[in-house]
């Protein structure tokens, strides 16, 4: 995986019905080195922020760790945190995203959620914006409280199943400084989409 490169080059013989051969080229390029490989031999491979590294003892201790951390760190307000919710916290999900992976996640964050739901939002975030109960819903903004109410008013609902926004500089860095909370339905995780 260290020397895997983006350009490649193979060259053959052709044989031809007459039983003489001549040279041929394929060449093709790839446009993103793969985040995630798992070989037959089981060995895992992933990217560091600036090389391959063999990381399978850290995977299996990752596989391991999923459903702790999920149950440990994905802490959901009221009305979410129902026995199998597919919802998650949006900073939990990019933490366990790299973790599993190597990397945030890139590109509109709406890539990331499978499907939608529905849910009466009026019902768990009473005040703040209005919500359709009838309206899809994959990704949903609550506003922070003093006193660390989960279920605080609801601050945004823009967010649709081309939603572009970032994780890293808008779930994260704008969340932080405009103090709100994110929630995602069922995201995609590297174990999920780059296995076998």
């Amino acid at each position: 995986m260290a020397k895997l490169k983006n350009d490649f080059s193979i060259w053959g013989n052709k044989s031809t019905t007459k039983g003489s051969t001549y040279p041929i080229h394929l060449r093709y390029a790839i446009d993103k080195k793969p985040v995630y490989y798992k070989n037959y031999d089981g060995e895992v491979y992933t990217t560091g922020y600036k090389s391959y590294e063999l990381l399978l003892e850290e995977f299996e201790k990752n596989e391991q760790d999923i459903d702790v951390i999920g149950s440990q760190q994905n802490i959901l307000p009221d009305g979410l945190n129902y026995e199998g919710s597919l919802w998650w916290n949006m900073e939990t999900w990019g933490e366990l995203y790299y973790k599993l992976a190597g990397e945030y996640p890139d590109g509109g964050v709406g890539n990331y959620s499978q499907g939608f739901t529905k849910v009466d939002l009026q019902k768990y975030f009473p005040n703040g914006i209005s919500w359709d109960a009838n309206r899809d819903l994959h990704i949903f903004d609550v506003k922070n409280t003093e006193d660390g109410n989960l279920n605080g008013p609801l601050y945004s609902t823009v967010h649709n199943p081309y939603c572009s926004h970032r994780y890293w500089t808008y779930f994260v860095e704008n969340a932080r400084s405009q103090g709100f909370t994110s929630y995602i339905w069922n995201p995609i995780f590297p174990s999920e989409d780059m296995q076998e």
